[in-house]
């Protein structure tokens, strides 16, 4: 790891005193240096391979042999000084920074200049992404003077927190996240909360209709939740996921989840995934009731009972044409094998005069079809409001019909 840190001019007249440094996570162990840089790279001295120090012209002409002096004394470490102006601004860090970062990092801001320590968070963001490396550890030395004595804190978990809170607020927002390597952490929970968000993204992304809709259960959140003030950064943006997944969670009609889903996709501007979804779904509950009335939801696998070279598309395109719910200028024939199947099982248990026919036929021609073939949607068409009523369409298809 590199690391890098900051060198103050100190409050008395002759520089630092030395203090008693210990660990928040080991307060046994102590270090005795003038320097909170000694007692890091006394911590992490096998894992750190550069130490560069940041300072002005003053802090360095005051410091910077005695602590070059101690640091190569102590642990043979030439350190690198980096000379910055005190109204530094956190550009200027960051493009010091980002020529020489070639490994995962170390920031210490304990006597870091003005307003690098409420920026550092923005520098480490732009430095992991920039250079897809990962900041380790975020070290605050608390020394206090009547004591004698320094605390280090390690504020890397609320670092990280801060940036899973950003990326929950997206998905919040979205139903999206950002890249994921920057979440490879030592929170398993988080990880898995983490891991279960990418999954469903990659799985959107594909189009893979079941798969989104039953990845999302009651426990996306709750295992955190169980810990709200561990995760308190969190938790407002959990729980604001966790209530908008719910009405789809608690659902046990398969087909009234998928049609909660993608009334969830429209409310998150997910357009084109929701055009995918909605025509997905209106195929599969025309076969679903024409050929499976039994069944409680469609499956692809239930294809198979009817005949072995049986497509989907096919079935349902034939059925959209056969009951009337499409129509269409060009004749429209059917293969001969889908229309033998149909012939042999003719079975349908619902009322398809429930259908909007004349909206599911606008949604094909105006829209669907438009999206599939690369075509540009007639903007006075308000594509929200014709999926809706396909779906309440449907809807009632399913519990009327």
């Amino acid at each position: 790891m590199q690391y890098f840190t900051f060198l103050g001019v100190g409050t008395l007249p002759e520089g630092y005193e030395e203090a008693l440094y210990s660990f928040e996570d080991n307060k046994e162990e102590i270090h005795a240096s003038k320097y909170v840089q000694s007692a890091i790279i006394e911590k992490f001295q096998s894992a750190i391979s550069e130490v560069f120090v940041f300072c002005t012209e003053k802090s360095y002409s005051l410091g910077a042999r005695n602590i070059k002096n101690e640091i190569k004394t102590k642990f043979n470490i030439d350190i690198k000084f980096i000379t910055i102006n005190e109204f530094v601004k956190i550009e200027e860090i960051l493009q010091k920074m980002d020529e020489v970062l070639k490994e995962d990092f170390i920031i210490d801001v304990t006597h870091s200049f003005r307003n690098i320590p409420i920026s550092v968070t923005m520098i480490s963001n732009y430095l992991e992404v920039s250079t897809k490396k990962q900041l380790k550890h975020l070290f605050y030395g608390n020394y206090n003077r009547e004591t004698n004595e320094g605390l280090i804190i390690d504020l890397i978990n609320q670092y990280e927190n801060s940036k899973i809170a950003s990326s929950l607020m997206a998905f919040d927002q979205f139903l999206k996240i950002s890249d994921t390597y920057l979440y490879n952490l030592n929170d398993n929970k988080i990880n898995n909360l983490m891991k279960g968000i990418y999954q469903f993204n990659h799985m959107l992304d594909y189009c893979e209709f079941d798969s989104c809709v039953h990845s999302i259960s009651h426990n996306f959140c709750q295992s955190i939740l169980k810990e709200k003030d561990k995760y308190i950064l969190l938790t407002p943006y959990l729980k604001s996921i966790q209530k908008k997944l719910s009405n789809i969670y608690i659902e046990k009609n398969d087909a009234i989840k998928k049609i909660k889903f993608i009334k969830l996709l429209l409310a998150h501007n997910s357009l084109q995934i929701a055009i995918t979804f909605t025509d997905q779904l209106i195929r599969e509950e025309l076969v679903h009731y024409y050929y499976f009335p039994d069944s409680k939801s469609f499956k692809e696998e239930l294809l198979n009972k009817i005949a072995k070279e049986s497509d989907f598309y096919d079935l349902s395109t034939d059925l959209l044409f056969f009951l009337n719910i499409r129509n269409s200028s060009k004749n429209i024939n059917s293969k001969d094998y889908i229309v033998n199947i149909r012939n042999k099982n003719n079975n349908l248990s619902k009322d398809v005069s429930l259908l909007d026919k004349e909206n599911i036929n606008i949604f094909y021609i105006k829209i669907r079809n438009v999206v599939n073939h690369g075509g540009k949607i007639d903007q006075n068409i308000d594509v929200n409001k014709i999926i809706l009523k396909c779906l309440d369409s449907i809807e009632k298809f399913i519990k009327e019909g």
